[in-house]
């Protein structure tokens, strides 16, 4: 996704999505923290991912798991970047939900 990697940083308002100085989540375990800092640096990058796609799809919004396959972002990293951006206040449930690869419901989430 190198076109999307670029057209990250061509909206200033973005910037406050890349610059949070708060570390990632993690459970207080000694391994939790240490894997919380260690990948502080990119947690930022890959929140503007994730709502740059939810972005690029407009009103028909996406999946976790259409996040995924556009990104190719672990599932894992695609919940804990939409949990953020959802606690931050930048997606929302749109009501909708589609099937996923394997055939289950999913939230449809749309930029608020």
């Amino acid at each position: 996704m190198p076109d999307v990697q670029r057209e990250l940083f061509d909206r200033s308002w973005r910037q406050e999505l890349l610059e949070r100085d708060r570390p990632a989540a993690h459970n207080r375990t000694e391994t939790s923290i240490a894997a919380a800092e260690r990948i502080r640096p990119t947690a930022g990058t890959k929140r503007a991912i994730v709502l740059e796609t939810i972005e690029r799809a407009g009103t028909e919004g996406a999946t976790i798991d259409e996040i995924v396959q556009v990104t190719g972002l672990l599932t894992a990293t695609v919940c804990g970047r939409i949990n953020e951006l959802k606690r931050d206040g930048w997606i929302q449930d749109s009501g909708r939900r589609r099937p996923t690869r394997s055939g289950s419901p999913a939230i449809v989430w749309i930029r608020r």
